[in-house]
């Protein structure tokens, strides 16, 4: 519906209008939840942790509990330890691996349909919406 808005605001017919103006405007929304984005969603707790911000990565998990339960719920000491162990032990795997590493990991086991899935997927999308 804002796209033929737009449209209509911005063309006189198929042949002739303000291309400029219906670009401009047209990428209007995705500005505003771009920098909505940035002041509203936090950054994820997976990436907090294995970065070592491990009090934001607790807030996080703490927060996304209470949104999709309704009533808080505060990490004990054990599941913190546990957190912090896992984060380190991730860590200290990834480290030094290369990309090729990295995709072949993509195809072990059970990941590679879903792999090659996703991929087709993109692919597809982006071939569509462009």
């Amino acid at each position: 519906m804002i796209a033929c808005l737009i449209a209509s605001v911005t063309l006189d017919d198929l042949s002739t209008g303000d291309w400029r103006a219906l670009l401009v405007w047209s990428s209007f929304p995705a500005l505003v939840a771009f920098l909505a984005s940035l002041y509203l969603i936090d950054e994820t707790a997976r990436y907090n942790m294995v970065s070592g911000d491990y009090s934001a990565a607790f807030r996080t998990l703490e927060k996304m509990y209470e949104s999709n339960n309704g009533r808080p719920y505060l990490l004990s000491e054990n599941e913190k330890q546990g957190l912090i162990q896992w984060a380190v032990h991730t860590t200290i795997d990834n480290q030094g691996e290369s990309f090729s590493d990295s995709l072949k990991k993509l195809f072990r086991e059970r990941r590679t349909r879903l792999t090659l899935t996703l991929w087709f997927n993109w692919f597809t999308t982006s071939l569509v919406y462009f």
